[in-house]
């Protein structure tokens, strides 16, 4: 299990995430959406990843985009 700093695992993604083994960060401003962080995907390696969406007609989409960004790499 990764040591999770409350500022990477409160604030908005207290409720996302939930099950995975993921330490990160998020960040919004006008039309980008980003993600960065640490995780211990299924097969036991330790990742660094970073996730920009940029020109997002629709800024609620992001986090659902980045989720399913993390699913994927939970099976590297």
């Amino acid at each position: 299990m990764l040591e999770k700093k409350e500022r990477m695992a409160g604030g908005t993604l207290r409720e996302r995430l939930t099950g995975r083994n993921v330490a990160a960060k998020t960040g919004t401003i006008f039309g980008v959406s980003t993600l960065s962080g640490y995780m211990r995907p299924k097969s036991g390696k330790r990742l660094i990843f970073s996730i920009m969406l940029n020109n997002l007609l629709d800024e609620e989409d992001g986090p659902d985009i980045e989720d399913k960004m993390i699913d994927i790499l939970d099976y590297m």
